[in-house]
């Protein structure tokens, strides 16, 4: 249950982000939500860098849930009989896809997936005799790409936005 919730919960939120900024006509009126090539060499910088830290994360983890739990010797069945199991990180890809093509909505959903990842984690964990290195390597690995990558391309969002609208009034 917690693991549909690491799903769900970013898309939701950001589509309600969306809708938010949404006028009646279907155009976004408060923010331009498409990523437009900023002709900053630093933004374009903090949009690759976003771009591929939440790709290779997203992309690590997906391939560790679908191989981890694939019975050993038993090949490409093994990996399709667990695929189930990676459902969540496949959310990962959506969030990161999202980011992508839009970066306000992306970035907050991966923010929102960073902090469901801490908060989930230490709530699923809070029992368990488990060590704090072994705690922190495990939230610092799962957590904080998400976390940098959503702040990144908040950053780049804003720093576009502000460039287009120093263009405009010039």
């Amino acid at each position: 249950m917690l693991m549909l919730a690491l799903v769900v919960f970013p898309i939701v939120a950001a589509a309600a982000v969306w809708l938010f900024f949404r006028t009646e006509k279907g155009a976004a009126s408060r923010v331009v939500v498409e990523s437009r090539p900023a002709g900053d060499s630093l933004t374009r910088g903090m949009r690759y860098a976003a771009r591929a830290l939440a790709l290779i994360w997203a992309a690590l983890w997906t391939i560790f849930a679908l191989l981890s739990g694939a019975e050993p010797g038993s090949g490409l069945k093994g990996i399709l009989m667990n695929a189930p199991n990676a459902l969540p990180e496949l959310g990962f890809l959506v969030c990161v896809a999202m980011a992508w093509r839009w970066e306000a909505i992306g970035a907050v959903a991966l923010l929102v997936e960073a902090l469901l990842i801490f908060v989930v984690y230490l709530v699923v964990t809070s029992g368990a005799p488990i060590p704090r290195s072994a705690l922190s390597s495990v939230l610092l690995a799962l957590g904080l790409p998400p976390l940098a990558a959503g702040l990144l391309f908040l950053a780049a969002w804003r720093k576009s936005r502000a460039s287009e609208a120093s263009t405009e009034s010039t």
